[in-house]
């Protein structure tokens, strides 16, 4: 099973106690491979350094106990402009970095995405519906 996780999920996870934060716990010990883009990556290491510096060292630890394949971006930045349906182009990472990775799933916060329920076989949900799937 190949989980996408968005930068929200991993923000969220790290910083608050919640659903994000049991799922990555869970995950853990579940069989399943966690993929994200670079992106995200780069997007989740730059709030966390300014906004919450005190999770930086939890933030890099959990990045290697995850073991979370990250999608380079060369491997995706041409397929970023056939993803239009998305309001902010910002987020056209997600869609083309988990086509690339061939994800089952997108764990996801952002509304435009969850819209979209499945795209390219990747069903897109919040981590509360994930984790009911997925019995975890």
């Amino acid at each position: 099973m190949r989980i996408f996780i968005d930068a929200n999920i991993l923000i969220s996870g790290i910083v608050f106690e919640g659903n994000e934060r049991e799922f990555l716990k869970k995950s853990i010990s579940k069989e399943v491979q966690l993929v994200s883009s670079e992106d995200a990556i780069n997007e989740v290491s730059k709030i966390i350094e300014m906004k919450f510096p005190e999770f930086i060292n939890l933030y890099y630890e959990l990045l290697t106990i995850l073991d979370i394949e990250i999608i380079s971006r060369k491997k995706y930045k041409n397929r970023m402009k056939d993803y239009t349906m998305i309001r902010d182009k910002n987020d056209r990472h997600i869609l083309a970095s988990a086509a690339e990775g061939k994800c089952d799933y997108i764990a996801t916060g952002d509304k435009d995405l969850l819209v979209l329920i499945e795209y390219e076989n990747s069903k897109i949900v919040n981590v509360r519906s994930l984790m009911k799937s997925l019995n975890i």
